[in-house]
């Protein structure tokens, strides 16, 4: 489930846009989970800091 095929970040100006699709024993990867990491924040923090964390389905 963390592979390359499994995972993309879209890095953009202060921020990335990352997609983990979950992986299953059937191998559908139905499922994904999609967020944004704040980048200033999480060098502030010292830890990942997200805006936004959705799961979706499809």
């Amino acid at each position: 489930a963390r592979g390359p095929k499994l995972f993309q970040v879209e890095q953009r100006p202060g921020f990335w846009h990352v997609r983990q699709v979950l992986d299953d024993p059937a191998g559908d990867h139905g499922w994904s989970l999609d967020a944004v990491v704040d980048l200033a924040e999480s060098d502030a923090a010292g830890e990942v800091v997200f805006d936004e964390v959705s799961i979706s389905a499809g």
